[in-house]
């Protein structure tokens, strides 16, 4: 017989579910709500120096804040769980900023075709606005007024990429009781169309109605080997994205809902709206209300080691010591964010454009975020971060990477997550996901994984175990 509590019980009840109600909602509360004035903040540009040679630290993080997207800025602060240590070796240097500009054969791309595209209003909701007339390059090189907020994402959306990569990808994802899970994978990305290398087809016969696909195999641990997902992007930014999953207990391809773009991609704190060879800049434009909040600096880390994430031979290790702070004890002063150390590569100052873009009142139901602040480099129109916020307006989830700069097969220095090593951080439940892509092999070089229809079709999923 089921015995109930005596009155000092209930007591104690009621005492304990106030207590619960109250410290959820103090947490809740400890985010603030951020205003329209407090976004249009982001967007001012930095008065503060910032001269190569300078180490910025736990100590002097403050005066160089406006350099940093929110990501940053909360770690530093360490008021939500996750930080930047004052001790000896966390610390930036700024050096000098790389020339990254686009591939020639992309700017003769863009010189041919940007004066044909248009921006025109689709049916699907007032504010809603498409491009027309795209055949390659950026659709607007020098974007200015009207709508010039929705013209520098666009540049962003059809910015360079390889017609063919396969990299190596790792995971170190860390929860608020520290908990470790290492996943490893194998990642194979098609860019479909508007294609510049040389050699390659402008269009992929195979799938000519795509934008790209981004093919991701995890491979480790092994209880969970072979979940692979397939993210299919139109190359009309109109057509909600096609998301696949192959399941291999039931040896089945499931094809997801749009509403799956608030999924997380294989438990990892990245979700599908984020998971692209674009940093952040992924979902369809023009479900989405754009504004441009300024421009200004941004200091990034685009001076990355090549064997930062592995020995000169080659042999996967996941994080090299060398140049990353990854140990438990230091993993247990930042309570799970893996930074980098000075001998990793030097930080520095980029020209971005800052960008706000909002779901349409149409479109809101059901997102998972109210707010998008995109960092969009000026020379190349990649993105360098994104910092995401729930549909209260309160600091949610975000994305930044430390890029290698390599030599892109269109010829010329190239940046993107091709070559990165990157955080996504889920802020309010203290989740972080650290890893990166390395070592990339384009176009011929990717061998078999130039197989479009293996690598790039839902019926390719089907052979995933084979």
């Amino acid at each position: 017989m089921l015995k109930l509590p005596n009155k000092f019980g209930w007591l104690l009840v009621i005492a304990l579910a106030i207590l619960t109600v109250s410290a959820r909602a103090a947490r809740a509360e400890d985010f603030k709500v951020w205003t329209d004035a407090d976004f249009a903040e982001l967007g001012k540009q930095c008065t503060e120096p910032l001269p190569v040679g300078t180490v910025i630290n736990a100590k002097n993080w403050k005066k160089y804040e406006c350099y940093f997207p929110i990501f940053w800025r909360t770690i530093f602060s360490g008021d939500h769980h996750y930080r930047w240590p004052d001790a000896p070796g966390f610390e930036i240097e700024v050096g000098p900023p790389h020339d990254v500009p686009p591939p020639k054969a992309f700017v003769a791309a863009t010189e041919k075709y940007s004066g044909q595209t248009q921006l025109v209003q689709t049916n699907l909701a007032p504010g809603s606005w498409d491009v027309a007339n795209y055949h390659g390059g950026y659709p607007f090189p020098s974007p200015t007024e009207p709508n010039r907020a929705y013209k520098i994402l666009y540049n962003s959306w059809f910015s360079y990429r390889p017609a063919v990569v396969n990299e190596r990808s790792f995971s170190l994802a860390i929860d608020k009781y520290k908990n470790q899970t290492t996943s490893t994978y194998n990642i194979v990305i098609n860019q479909l169309n508007f294609n510049v290398d040389p050699g390659v087809p402008e269009t992929n016969p195979v799938m000519p109605d795509y934008l790209n696909a981004t093919y991701i195999e995890l491979q480790s641990p092994e209880q969970s080997r072979y979940v692979t997902t397939l993210d299919l992007k139109h190359k009309d930014p109109v057509e909600f994205p096609d998301l696949y999953l192959f399941v291999p207990a039931l040896r089945r391809v499931l094809r997801l809902s749009a509403a799956a773009v608030c999924a997380d991609v294989q438990g990892s704190d990245v979700d599908n709206d984020d998971a692209c060879p674009n940093l952040g800049v992924c979902p369809q434009i023009p479900i989405f209300k754009v504004e441009l909040l300024g421009e200004r600096k941004f200091l990034a880390n685009l001076g990355m080691s090549h064997d930062s994430v592995s020995p000169p031979n080659g042999g996967f290790v996941g994080y090299n010591p060398l140049y990353w702070h990854d140990t438990p004890a230091e993993l247990e002063l930042t309570n799970g964010v893996v930074i980098p150390k000075r001998e990793a590569g030097k930080w520095e100052v980029r020209d971005v454009y800052v960008i706000r873009w909002q779901r349409l009142p149409e479109f809101q139901a059901g997102y998972c975020f109210g707010s998008r602040i995109s960092y969009i480099d000026k020379q190349n129109f990649n993105s360098l971060g994104v910092d995401n916020f729930d549909m209260q307006q309160k600091f949610y989830k975000a994305a930044v990477g430390d890029y290698q700069v390599i030599e892109s097969p269109a010829g010329g220095p190239y940046f993107s997550a091709d070559a990165n090593l990157s955080y996504t951080i889920d802020f309010q439940n203290f989740h972080a996901s650290n890893g990166g892509e390395f070592y990339p092999k384009f176009n011929k070089d990717a061998g078999k994984y130039q197989d479009t229809s293996r690598y790039a079709t839902p019926a390719g999923l089907q052979q995933v175990m084979q």
